[in-house]
């Protein structure tokens, strides 16, 4: 059989306009807002950070004074004149003074966990938006792949009408 001059191979095709993808799609920014509101880790450390906000409040109070109060020579029974005696009460009240800046200390040490914790938490904020940035444009490169793919085919499609329309016609030998 004559082999066809008609080439069966043609140029590869491409897409034909930019996909914007559907018009209710997400957004990278919708994306990390819905990440940001709704992801339990990132809620549960950003629920730290008031408490620590507390912590440093707490260690700055001074301490409450103590007070306390006795009763001495008090009878199991009562006092008579044959046995005479009287009851005694005192009362004594002790504030404690922080000589050593003990509470200094404490705020200090409360303070800095606190920029520990806001640190964690930026971390953490910074990691979860780097890998939901990195899922969207994923998904572009992905949803580019299939277009590309779905044109190639396409474009095998027509190849391959062709080359049965050759062999029908007898233009084209089988092997």
């Amino acid at each position: 059989m004559p082999l066809s001059a008609a080439p069966l191979y043609g140029p590869l095709d491409l897409p034909d306009a930019a996909d914007e993808g559907p018009a209710d799609g997400m957004t990278v920014d919708t994306a990390i807002d819905l990440l940001v509101r709704n992801n339990l880790d990132l809620r549960t450390k950003f629920l730290e950070i008031p408490q620590a906000r507390a912590d440093v409040l707490t260690a700055g109070l001074r301490s409450n004074p103590l007070l306390f109060g006795t009763a001495t020579g008090v009878p199991y029974g009562s006092y008579s004149p044959a046995r005479p005696g009287e009851n005694g009460y005192s009362v004594t009240v002790i504030q404690a003074v922080d000589v050593n800046q003990k509470r200094l200390a404490r705020v200090d040490a409360a303070c800095r966990a606190m920029q520990v914790l806001e640190a964690q938490y930026e971390d953490a904020v910074r990691l979860e938006i780097d890998a939901v940035a990195t899922a969207f444009v994923d998904v572009l490169a992905a949803r580019e792949t299939v277009r590309y793919a779905e044109t190639a085919v396409a474009g095998r499609v027509k190849l391959t009408q062709l080359a049965e329309s050759q062999l029908r016609q007898g233009t084209l030998s089988e092997p």
